[in-house]
């Protein structure tokens, strides 16, 4: 995916079927994107983008992860592939368990792969915890760059 089709979010969410998007009001009712969004891939794709803006928390994150797990048009055996490269957070690194914990009704859909682009720094370094927090229950693979995560992830649908 080229550059130029990350940027547009509000088009992509627009043309996209499946993509949650929904609005936060400030006190002038003026409506902005949330820090999480997905939209799945057109079948027989697997493949779920989770794209981050902005900042995001613990309840974002368990919020997009319950709305993704109820959505019927999940596929079975998920394949997710969550870019962090465009934002910062709020998490800590205890509240890590608790994100695993989140995605526990996506791991009953048959989740047991994920991609994370966390660029280097803290968001680099809060995923690779997270990759050893879930060893014993996902496969998760920390990119730097969105090109060599959609390269594991679609190596990874491939194989499975």
């Amino acid at each position: 995916m080229s550059a130029g089709a990350r940027t547009n979010i509000r088009a992509r969410l627009v043309s996209h079927p499946h993509a949650c998007y929904r609005s936060r009001h400030d006190e002038r009712r003026r409506p902005t994107i949330v820090p999480l969004i997905y939209w799945i891939r057109p079948a027989p794709s697997r493949i779920v983008d989770v794209e981050c803006v902005g900042q995001f928390t613990l309840a974002e994150i368990s919020d997009t992860a319950a709305r993704l797990a109820a959505d019927p048009a999940l596929p079975p055996r998920p394949i997710i592939l969550f870019d962090a490269s465009q934002t910062n957070t709020a998490l800590h690194a205890s509240e890590l368990p608790r994100v695993l914990a989140a995605l526990a009704d996506l791991r009953e859909r048959g989740l047991r792969k994920i991609a994370i682009v966390a660029p280097a720094g803290y968001l680099f370094a809060l995923a690779r915890a997270f990759q050893t927090l879930t060893l014993p229950v996902l496969t998760v693979d920390i990119c730097t760059d969105r090109e060599s995560a959609d390269a594991w992830v679609l190596e990874k649908e491939a194989a499975s």
